[in-house]
C-alpha cells in the first residue's frame, strides 16, 4: 500500500484540526491513529489557547507537568488570560508560553511583581490586549518595551487613569483599539504613534466625535460589544468579521474615496488649464 510523504500526511492533519477546532471529538480520533501525529494535532491544537476560569487555569498547569518541557513555548500562539485568573497563575502560564505572538491579559496584577518583567520579555509578541494602567505602568519601567509590537487593544476598567497616551516608544505599531476612550485619548495616539494606520474605537458616541482623523473606525456593537473572550477569539482564529480586518477595510473605502475624488478634480484642473 503506497505511503503518503511524511510532509503531505502532516499537513493534512494540520488542516483537518485547523477547520474543526472545537471538536473533541475529532481531535482525540485523529491522536489515536498515532503517537506521531498525536504531537502534529497538539502543536496545531494548542496554538490558540483560551483560559476563563481559574480551573481551566489549574488545569492547563497540570497538563504543562505532562508534556516535553519546551512543548507548550513552541506550540501557544495565541493566548487569552482572561480577568478571573489570578496573577501568580497567569504569571506560570506566561513563563511556559514563552513564544506567544498575540496575548490577551486581562489580569489584576498587583500580586504578582514579576508578570510585568514576564510580559516584556515576550520576544515574539506582536499582538497585545490589556487594561490601560498596567499598560502604562509597563511603558514607564522599560525603556524599550515591546519592540516588535503592531496591534495594541487598551481596556478601560473602572480603576483605569484617564490620561494621554503617548505610544512614540512603539515605533512599528500600526493598529490600536481603544475601549471606552474619550477624544483626549485618541487625539494622543493619533499624535505619538508615527506608525499608525488604524484607530478602532470601542465606545458607543457620535462618529461626528472623531471624524477629526480618517484613521479612526468606530467600531460596530456586533464586532466588538460581545463577550470580550470571544471578540478576541474573532482576531486569534483570524475570522472575517474580526475588529481589525473590518477597520482596515473602512480605511481603505474611505481612502480609495478620497483618491477618486482627487483624480477627479485633477482631470477637471486639466481640462480647464
Amino acid at each position: 500500500m503506497p505511503t503518503l510523504p511524511s510532509e503531505l500526511e502532516r499537513e493534512i492533519f494540520e488542516i483537518a484540526i485547523r477547520d474543526n477546532h472545537n471538536n473533541a471529538a475529532w481531535k482525540l480520533n485523529f491522536s489515536l491513529v498515532a503517537r506521531r501525529v498525536q504531537y502534529w494535532i497538539d502543536l496545531v491544537y494548542y496554538e490558540v489557547v483560551t483560559i476563563k476560569t481559574p480551573v481551566q487555569a489549574h488545569k492547563f498547569l497540570e497538563l504543562v507537568d505532562w508534556k516535553p518541557h519546551d512543548f507548550f513555548a513552541l506550540a501557544v500562539k495565541s493566548l487569552c488570560i482572561a480577568y478571573s485568573i489570578s496573577a501568580v497563575d497567569a504569571s506560570r502560564i506566561l513563563s511556559v508560553c514563552s513564544n506567544v505572538q498575540q496575548l490577551a491579559c486581562w489580569v489584576p496584577w498587583e500580586k504578582s511583581p514579576n508578570l510585568t518583567q514576564l510580559l516584556n520579555s515576550l520576544c515574539r509578541l506582536n499582538q497585545l490586549s490589556i487594561e490601560t494602567g498596567h499598560f502604562l505602568s509597563i511603558l514607564r519601567s522599560q525603556s524599550t518595551p515591546f519592540p516588535g509590537l503592531t496591534h495594541l487593544e487598551l481596556k478601560w476598567w473602572l480603576s483605569s487613569p484617564r490620561t494621554s497616551l503617548d505610544l512614540g516608544a512603539l515605533p512599528n505599531l500600526t493598529h490600536v483599539s481603544l475601549s471606552r476612550a474619550g477624544r483626549s485619548e485618541a487625539e494622543s495616539v493619533c499624535l505619538t504613534c508615527a506608525s499608525l494606520q488604524v484607530l478602532v474605537i470601542q465606545k458607543l458616541a457620535p462618529e461626528e466625535e472623531y471624524a477629526f482623523d480618517a484613521r479612526i473606525v468606530m467600531a460596530p456593537s456586533d464586532i466588538t460589544y460581545g463577550e470580550p473572550v470571544e471578540v478576541w477569539e474573532d482576531v486569534a482564529f483570524r475570522r472575517p468579521e474580526n475588529m481589525w480586518a473590518y477597520a482596515e477595510n473602512v480605511v481603505l473605502s474611505r481612502k480609495q474615496k478620497l483618491d477618486g475624488r482627487w483624480y477627479v478634480l485633477r482631470l477637471t484642473y486639466n481640462a480647464q488649464s
